[in-house]
């Protein structure tokens, strides 16, 4: 990637973005996207193709075309790779958005959230996520790249997901 010209690199997300089945004006809005540089683009895009064979990664593209700032740019790159993770310990089928949240859902309908944040407190957001009616199933794993607090960890629980925290640290 270091090596390549900002055109090629565009050129190469833009033929792996087809491949995966995102309309071409999806693709081509989210790499005007200014937030989303060249080195950005090419880790989502990359992370998505570690998402192989998960239907739904036009939505996801479609979301970070939308985003408004290099944090949620960031955001949205980490938790892809917070997903693939996910994807190689139990494969995923689908993915889809909620908001800037992007789930995988797996064949048994059971539930992959990924927040790429360090620290993850319980506030009036998460408890809406966390009880959402489209994030409902039986059994819902939420990963956090960092660490979240106690009150977090029980409310999240309380609410029927199982926490994973620390995840891709060292990756």
């Amino acid at each position: 990637m270091w090596d390549q010209p900002p055109g090629d690199l565009a050129k190469r997300n833009e033929e792996m973005m087809k491949r995966m089945g995102v309309p071409a004006d999806v693709g081509r809005a989210f790499l005007r996207n200014r937030w989303f540089t060249p080195t950005l683009q090419t880790a989502l895009v990359g992370g998505l193709d570690k998402l192989n064979g998960v239907s739904g990664r036009d939505a996801l593209i479609r979301t970070a075309a939308s985003v408004t700032g290099e944090v949620p740019a960031r955001f949205v790159v980490r938790c892809v790779a917070l997903l693939a993770i996910a994807h190689r310990e139990a494969p995923l089928v689908r993915l889809r958005m909620r908001g800037i949240v992007p789930i995988g859902e797996a064949k048994d309908h059971s539930l992959v959230a990924a927040a790429a944040v360090d620290y993850l407190y319980w506030s009036e957001e998460a408890a809406v996520f966390a009880k959402a009616p489209d994030v409902a199933a039986a059994h819902r794993l939420l990963l956090a790249q960092g660490q979240a607090s106690d009150r977090a960890a029980d409310e999240f629980r309380r609410a029927g997901w199982t926490l994973r925290t620390g995840v891709g640290r060292n990756r």
